[in-house]
């Protein structure tokens, strides 16, 4: 068989079956929803931490603490809150809070492994309080500076 027929029939295959389905990102976002890459271009310079949920290939960042500013996204939009430089200490290290668009959020991170020349990654859990309702997420944080 030549290649002419050979690809007019793998055509006519993927014709009648349609198109392949979308992939979803995971449904365990919580308050969250996914940072968009333009969001994550508000980036300062330094370390870069972020907060994702998935599978490594279909994870999604729903938080992300970079220099002196700690993004999320919400029904509501974006929410950029400016933090102090202890706070962004303790949240990249093992545990630290926040308060960002009327919800305190609690990042705890285990032990962390390397995973590149300036990068590190750990098992997470972010808790997040607003109005005395308290939701848990888990998800792997990582860092890079």
């Amino acid at each position: 068989m030549g290649a002419g027929p050979w690809l007019a029939s793998v055509a006519a295959i993927l014709a009648i079956s349609g198109p392949a389905p979308a992939v979803r990102p995971p449904t365990s976002s919580g308050p969250f929803l996914p940072l968009s890459d333009a969001d994550e271009t508000r980036a300062q310079s330094g370390c870069t931490c972020t907060f994702l949920v998935g599978s490594r290939r279909r994870s999604i960042d729903l938080l992300q603490l970079s220099g002196h500013i700690l993004l999320s996204r919400t029904r509501a939009g974006l929410n950029s809150c400016p933090i102090s430089e202890a706070q962004f200490q303790a949240m990249a290290g093992p545990s630290g809070s926040a308060q960002c668009g009327g919800r305190r959020i609690t990042i705890s991170s285990g032990p962390s492994r390397q995973v590149g020349d300036d990068q590190a990654e750990s098992a997470a859990t972010v808790t997040v309080t607003r109005r005395g309702r308290t939701q848990v997420l888990h998800g792997t944080w990582a860092c890079v500076c």
